[in-house]
């Protein structure tokens, strides 16, 4: 973020991330149906090439023509879920194009298929990281769902308005389940990230003692 955004270390605010993908070279975000199920929320393509996605219309799916460069983002993410899951999908696959491309690009084309990181589920983009690392794919992708949340909150950024939200509740309410759920509520408004991602990120950088005991 320090390249592309740094207000956003230093202050706590929404990182456009759709800005921020452009800025980083990223040619296009497409919004099309990537699984029958929605269980694929993105996927991030490195060349040109073919990627198969699922056309409603039709119930088959289909090759589509992409260019190198080009995020596709289920838009389910957005209208199904929330705007919070849709902002980490963009961050999660944004983060495989700052980091991974080298590597998915020396694996060079096959059959006119693009060169793509692995097709990204609910769990590897919001879900609690997993610790079965036994493969590169599985090395890249805790990498990008470790760092997803940290470009849309940074820490110190994130530091301080979790102290003020904490600050502005104190004694307010009669339990900490309640505490928490407004603190919860303040970071994922305040970031335009989804609840879930709010907690995870909140017990991450070690603040939940506050509201236990």
């Amino acid at each position: 973020m320090q390249d592309f955004y740094p207000s956003a270390l230093f202050y706590p605010i929404n990182v456009p991330v759709v800005q921020v993908a452009a800025e980083m070279g990223i040619t296009t975000i497409s919004h099309l149906s990537l699984s029958e199920d929605f269980s694929i929320y993105g996927v991030m393509c490195f060349t040109a090439g073919e990627v198969d996605i699922f056309d409603e219309a039709s119930g088959y799916y289909l090759a589509h023509e992409v260019a190198a460069g080009t995020m596709l983002i289920d838009p389910r993410t957005k209208f199904d879920r929330n705007i919070g899951c849709y902002n980490n999908t963009v961050a999660h696959e944004l983060f495989h194009w700052y980091r991974h491309r080298d590597y998915f690009q020396s694996l060079g084309n096959s059959d006119g298929q693009a060169i793509i990181a692995t097709r990204c589920t609910l769990q590897q983009i919001e879900g609690e990281i997993s610790e079965q690392r036994t493969s590169d794919i599985d090395w890249i992708e805790w990498q990008a769902t470790s760092i997803a949340p940290r470009i849309l909150m940074p820490q110190e950024s994130f530091e301080m308005l979790v102290m003020q939200s904490i600050n502005n509740y104190k004694g307010y309410f009669k339990n900490n389940k309640q505490y928490l759920h407004q603190v919860i509520t303040d970071i994922a408004n305040n970031y335009h990230v989804s609840r879930q991602s709010a907690c995870i990120r909140l017990k991450e950088a070690g603040f939940m003692h506050y509201f236990t005991g």
